[in-house]
């Protein structure tokens, strides 16, 4: 298992890994948000199935310095107990994230209090979950490709094709050689051939033509059209050639379908 270091990370940053946690092993569906502080508001959310529980879900992130020590701790019960109290809003499970390591005599008090919290504002209904530092090396163990994200950072291979072509994807990008978010006119037949692809069990497909011909944007327009609206299907780019094969295989390691 990858060593976790927080060094480098701060609310923020901690708030993106902890969305990208939630696209690899809940759902690609999850609602996530970018805004870091205490806004009285949710981090994450998401409506359906889970492991073998159904429901609405509730996620808050709580950073803590390097994650070590009493204060952490003592600050992530007062988190615990504020945010119950203050932000409960009926959800059916609660879960707080934290970089702040446990041990399991403390960890089981302050699940107890998380529960007891809930209970106190009169629903018996919702289940209180704590991923703390060694939920969170163990999730990420699983998905190696987010180690790679946030602690490979200049050897990063892979991306998600949102975050690779943001700058291309923006509506108010007014740079007209750019743009991928522009109407989508014809072309159904190649977009039929996508389709017939994605449900074939066919490993590879080439779509050659000369520059300028719109193949990455047919590519966009078919992830956005159809593989977007698919739970189990997660596009990637491959963001530079001349990698290590052994270190490429590793990041595929993971439960997600996925379309580079």
């Amino acid at each position: 298992m990858q060593e976790i270091r927080w060094n480098h990370f701060n609310g923020k940053q901690f708030q993106k890994l902890c969305n990208s946690i939630l696209l690899f092993e809940v759902s690609k569906f999850a609602h996530v948000f970018t805004a870091e502080g205490a806004d009285s508001g949710i981090d994450q959310s998401f409506v359906g199935k889970y492991g073998d529980e159904i429901g609405k879900w509730r996620f808050q992130d709580k950073f803590h310095n390097s994650g070590k020590g009493s204060a952490d701790i003592a600050a992530l019960k007062r988190d615990i107990t504020t945010d119950i109290k203050n932000n409960y809003k009926g959800e059916d499970f609660l879960v707080l994230f934290t970089n702040v390591n446990l041990t399991t005599k403390k960890y089981n008090e302050l699940f107890v209090l998380g529960n007891q919290t809930i209970k106190e504002t009169g629903n018996n209904n919702c289940t209180f979950f704590l991923w703390h530092e060694a939920t969170i090396e163990g999730l990420i163990a699983n998905h190696p490709l987010i180690f790679n994200w946030f602690w490979e950072r200049d050897s990063v291979l892979l991306q998600t094709y949102h975050e690779y072509f943001q700058q291309q994807l923006k509506t108010n990008n007014d740079d007209l050689r750019y743009q991928l978010h522009n109407t989508f006119f014809g072309r159904e037949t190649d977009l039929d051939v996508l389709d017939l692809f994605l449900k074939s069990s066919k490993s590879a497909l080439a779509i050659i033509a000369n520059g300028g011909y719109g193949k990455t944007r047919l590519c966009i327009e078919f992830f956005e059209r159809t593989v977007s609206r698919q739970e189990d299907w997660l596009v990637l780019v491959l963001t530079h050639t001349g990698f290590n094969a052994n270190h490429f295989a590793r990041l595929l390691d993971t439960n997600r379908r996925l379309l580079f």
